[in-house]
């Protein structure tokens, strides 16, 4: 993978999520994505997977404080990528994407997620759910991704916010002042707002009336023999390293909740045969 592609898929790692590469507000727990041969799809939810369960599908508890990330920054990301994140942003929150080009002077961008909120699942319960039920093994658009080669992934928590704060620099010991009326005027009385911090950082927040899913975790569905049983199978869960996938919700898929996924191969522009 390069060093851009990793970059940007990789900033949220140290602080234990998965990033999804065009934040919006299409994405929640329970959903389930495959790749089979470096292609990747949306699968569904998890009843999906699942006939005849006698547990009911796992509720996902949301608007958790998200202590564990709330007020903490990104390292200083590339010109390309932080004007690719910025001008997604302000796409997701339905602002001018016209903003970002005030910041092409800088040489980097660093982001800040405030008033954070999390959904999450809890483990024990997809595990009680799964076992209740029967998997649907044979299923069009399932089966595909138990064969040998395909991979099921479920997402089991999402970050999201309302507000980014971004602080542009011109070097490795300078910031760049943006013109804030000129941001200001492009915002004009629409659903994005800006205000620049008066603390000295010289960071600019934009706050918007939706919170946006920037981050997640996940884990992957694996298929194993059962251990009594071995003529069996069934699905266990692995857990997957923070930074390994991300999800990309592009403009007209986040209307539909239809995530591209994409890993090391690089990222996936379109889910094949999505309607």
């Amino acid at each position: 993978m390069g060093y851009c592609v990793d970059r940007s898929v990789r900033y949220l790692s140290d602080m234990g999520y998965n990033v999804v590469r065009h934040p919006s507000a299409g994405l929640e727990p329970l959903h389930v994505f495959g790749e089979l041969r470096g292609e990747f799809a949306n699968v569904g939810k998890l009843d999906d997977l699942v006939e005849d369960a006698t547990e009911t599908l796992p509720v996902p508890v949301k608007n958790v404080e998200a202590a564990d990330i709330n007020g903490k920054q990104t390292s200083k990301l590339p010109l390309s990528i932080g004007i690719d994140l910025l001008s997604a942003v302000m796409t997701g929150l339905g602002g001018n994407v016209k903003v970002a080009a005030e910041f092409e002077a800088a040489r980097t961008l660093q982001f800040q997620f405030t008033n954070v909120s999390k959904s999450l699942v809890n483990l024990a319960d997809i595990g009680r759910y799964l076992d209740s039920g029967t998997i649907r093994w044979d299923a069009t658009g399932i089966r595909e991704f138990f064969e040998p080669g395909g991979t099921l992934y479920l997402v089991t928590t999402t970050v999201a916010s309302p507000s980014f704060g971004v602080t542009a620099h011109k070097s490795r010991s300078a910031k760049l002042e943006v013109d804030v009326p000129v941001i200001e005027g492009l915002l004009g009385d629409g659903n994005v707002s800006a205000g620049v911090d008066t603390s000295g950082e010289s960071q600019m927040t934009f706050a918007g009336q939706v919170s946006l899913v920037f981050g997640f975790t996940c884990v992957e569905l694996a298929v194993t023999e059962h251990p009594k049983h071995q003529d069996e199978l069934r699905l266990t869960i692995r857990p997957v390293r923070s930074g390994e996938v991300a999800l990309s919700l592009g403009e007209d898929q986040a209307k539909d909740a239809k995530p591209v996924l994409f890993s090391d191969s690089g990222l996936i522009t379109e889910i094949p045969g999505a309607t």
